[in-house]
């Protein structure tokens, strides 16, 4: 796992040897290991090291050894790339990137981890490819040089990667198909830019940015990330499953979607025989995710949160490890808790059944409000942008004990619930597709079963209601959630109007089945905000986080293949993945229905943090924000908030501690 970044002068050469430093730096919490550079002009290049790269590296004798300091280079160069290396497989020198292909023209920069990169490799000699290590790295370059833009398809895990082509000056750009893995891009003022982090562009002195109004309102008037928007201006997203073409010498840019999530329609009657055989073909493959992304040279340890999703993951670690005959020092599996005492939404009890089931080694850690506030500026910059709510800090508290403890690499069961249907609002689709074709005993079952409290299937059996009126799409709409509720009258009602077309255009989902309802959660924005969230905790604390869930394209588009009524039965969510865990984790964990959902005390935390939190709400807030209004019913305001919801004043605090942090 490492950081990377690159910059190109478009029509011309600039002194980049700092500008491509001062990129690094920002990212050296990615890749504490290593660092290294690569620059170029049309006809030469230069290897750099930095202040942290490893003697090792500078006494090799091969193609990408560094040659100079960057911090003593000088002159101009056409293309920069720097790398951040956090050594996880093939701990050497070997892993020092840029890695540049036997001629010296192809040099590639990766960020993250190709699970099948030894079959790949094995299947690339066949094809009379010869490696000189045996690292993944020289397998990506090695794949790009074979199978060209092609190669993508062929990777399993997630990775963002960028290839030079210095013969035919040709930046390619890729990320990978469900986004685990970031990366970002300026394009503009006679430059290109790109990084793993949005902080390693901001503050470039070419790169003119600010604050994205449209972004701004999705964010604190809709509580929602819109993936084709940035809130920093002119700073875009690369998103999952596309890859990118810079021609240097005329600064044409060529983005191509490479992948598409297939999912399937069906509807189908449940059939005991039929689910049987999804549930052993599910166990097979999430066991199969797991096990691939125990691969490293480093301990591996995993996220426990007492839920389902994080147990199925450390029972199956603890299965795999007994049954390869591990040596005794791999078990057994260490996990990683936040935990609540005396909280309502505390889940460490869950968390301990999981644990003596299995043996495990358990580091607990107890966030409380007064660190919350006190290291909210560095979370902040740590994530880049705003977060949500507070289960941020607890995660990055976590990831924070996870590295205390000597860990680099760890399992997290993010991704299972927008997979496997886990939250209650995925049983109005199925609702709608019984209703639809009329198995209304069938459709009666599943609502007097289910997991949904009485308010929810009222308002879900309303939705359900109004589809078969208008028969087509199941609507669903979060427009009155989000401008209800007292935080609403202190956005800028100019704010407001400026951008109040946007509700009906963003908040309003056409969703015709369950399948296609995952398929908007899974691919859309908001398991994108999960995921970069759990990027940017884990990557702070120089830490990996995989995610078997996710990232792993075969159990995916598999599990995307089932009929959406074997993914919600009885009522019961996650369906599948919970009948495949039977025997591997304690039952009462495994039948659990008191969803909580990694959540803190933010409710008692909120009052006792708001006198500190008053010295963010200053006047350059107030193009979005009547900061007037808020500070006359600050008292007021936290006091309703902690009632009724902290979500929304919470947004409007974030805000402003991003805005604060990043100078914007």
């Amino acid at each position: 796992m490492c950081g990377i970044a690159g910059v190109v002068t478009l029509g011309g050469q600039g002194a980049l040897p700092g500008i491509i430093s001062q990129m690094t730096e920002r990212l050296k919490h990615r890749g504490p290991d290593d660092e290294g550079f690569a620059l170029f002009t049309p006809d030469q290049v230069v290897i750099a090291g930095g202040e942290d790269t490893p003697a090792a590296v500078w006494q090799r004798r091969n193609g990408n050894a560094p040659q100079e300091k960057i911090a003593e280079l000088s002159g101009t160069f056409q293309v920069a790339l720097g790398h951040r290396r956090l050594a996880i497989i093939g701990l050497g020198p070997d892993g020092h990137q840029p890695f540049c292909s036997a001629d010296r023209n192809l040099w590639l920069i990766f960020n993250g981890e190709i699970y099948n990169y030894q079959s790949l490799r094995a299947e690339l000699q066949q094809l009379g490819v010869s490696f000189q290590t045996d690292t993944d790295t020289e397998v990506v370059l090695a794949a790009y040089q074979t199978w060209g833009e092609d190669c993508q398809l062929k990777f399993n895990g997630m990775w963002a990667l960028a290839i030079y082509d210095q013969q035919h000056q040709k930046l390619y750009l890729s990320r990978d198909r469900f986004g685990v893995k970031p990366l970002y891009y300026y394009h503009g003022n006679g430059f290109f830019a790109f990084a793993s982090e949005q902080k390693a562009l901001v503050k470039l002195p070419y790169v003119q940015t600010g604050i994205n109004p449209v972004a701004a309102f999705d964010y604190l008037a809709l509580g929602q990330f819109n993936p084709a928007e940035n809130l920093f201006q002119n700073i875009q997203e690369l998103a999952p499953s596309f890859s990118l073409t810079l021609e240097v010498a005329s600064g044409q840019l060529t983005q191509r979607r490479y992948y598409t999530l297939l999912t399937t329609s069906q509807i189908a009657v449940f059939k005991q025989s039929q689910a049987d055989q999804y549930i052993q073909e599910v166990k097979e493959k999430v066991k199969a995710a797991v096990r691939s992304r125990l691969l490293a040279d480093v301990p591996v340890g995993a996220c426990l949160s007492g839920g389902l999703d994080s147990s199925a993951i450390v029972g199956l670690m603890q299965e795999i490890q007994s049954q390869d005959g591990k040596s005794p020092q791999a078990l057994p599996t260490n996990v990683f808790t936040a935990g609540f005492p005396g909280a309502a939404i505390d889940e460490s009890h869950w968390a301990k059944q999981v644990v003596d089931a299995t043996n495990a080694t358990w580091h607990r850690v107890f966030p409380e409000a007064d660190g919350l506030v006190n290291q909210l500026e560095e979370l902040v910059y740590a994530q880049d942008v705003p977060f949500f709510n507070s289960s941020t800090y607890a995660q990055f508290a976590v990831m924070q004990k996870v590295k205390e403890a000597g860990f680099a690499v760890t399992l997290d069961g993010q991704g299972a619930d927008e997979l496997f249907a886990g939250y209650w609002l995925h049983n109005a689709p199925v609702w709608w597709e019984l209703a639809k074709t009329g198995r209304w005993q069938a459709l009666w079952a599943e609502m007097r079963q289910g997991e949904v409290r009485l308010s929810g299937v009222k308002s879900l059996a309303a939705q359900v209601g109004k589809n078969l009126l208008r028969k087509n799409a199941f609507l669903f709409s979060q427009t009155a959630a989000y401008t209800q509720g007292p935080e609403w009258r202190f956005l800028n009602p100019d704010f407001v109007a400026q951008q109040s077309k946007a509700i009906a255009g963003k908040t309003v989902h056409p969703l015709t089945s369950l399948n296609h309802t995952l398929s908007d959660y899974f691919t859309g924005w908001y398991l994108q905000m999960l995921l970069r969230t759990a990027d940017r905790n884990s990557m702070w604390a120089s830490v990996e986080s995989r995610t078997p869930f996710v990232d792993d394209h075969e159990l995916v588009e598999y599990v995307f293949g089932v009929p959406s009524g074997y993914k919600l039965h009885n009522g019961q969510s996650k369906y599948l993945l919970r009948e495949s865990m039977r025997g591997l984790i304690p039952e009462p964990v495994r039948t659990r229905k008191d969803k909580i959902g990694f959540a803190t005390p933010e409710s008692a935390w909120l009052p006792e943090m708001k006198d500190q939190l008053r010295q963010y709400i200053t006047p350059d807030l107030n193009e979005f924000i009547n900061t007037d209004a808020l500070l006359q019913n600050w008292d007021a305001t936290f006091a309703a908030a902690s009632r009724g919801g902290t979500l929304r004043l919470w947004r409007i605090i974030n805000f402003a501690v991003w805005k604060k942090v990043y100078g914007l």
